[in-house]
Parts: structure tokens; sequence; C-alpha cells
């Protein structure tokens, strides 16, 4: 399974850098805790978060910083099976 998540979807005030500011109703929280869940139990062998605009990602990145985050939640959570199950 290749995880990819679309910053469309996360909450306008999270998304500066996004091209096509719609609308949401999934915040910064609901999607890291979806994040692991997806994780968790389909134990994906890639991920990725896409939709973010540099240029566009102002003040501070933080379209940049939630694409990181939410990638960051997938990797660690991975780290996080591999220790829990060693066998794998």
């Amino acid at each position: 399974i290749y995880l990819s998540v679309d910053m469309d979807v996360l909450d306008p005030a999270l998304k500066t850098g996004i091209g096509t500011r719609e609308p949401s109703v999934i915040t910064a929280a609901e999607m890291f805790r979806g994040v692991r869940r997806v994780e968790s139990a389909a134990n994906p062998v890639a991920r990725d978060a896409i939709e973010v605009s540099l240029p566009w990602d102002r003040p501070g990145a933080i379209t940049a910083q939630a694409a990181h985050r939410i990638v960051f939640e997938g990797i660690s959570t991975w780290a996080w099976r591999q220790t829990d199950e060693p066998d794998r």
C-alpha cells in the first residue's frame, strides 16, 4: 500500500500553500490520527503528502509544516510497529 495524503483536505487555516482553498472539515489533529490509524492497520511501504506550493505558503510555511508532520506521523508509527513486532 502507498499512502498519499492530499493537503487539500485540511482546514483552510492550515493550507496557505495550496492553490485551491476549499472549505473542509478535517483538522490537522484529525489527519494525524487518521494517518496513524492507516499506518497501524495497513502497514504501507511508502508515504507522501502532496499539493504543497512553497511560494504560496506564507506566513511561516504552515502547509509545509503540516505536510512534514503527516509524513513524520506515518514514519514514526511504522517505526513503533517495527519495535513492537520484531518478526515483521
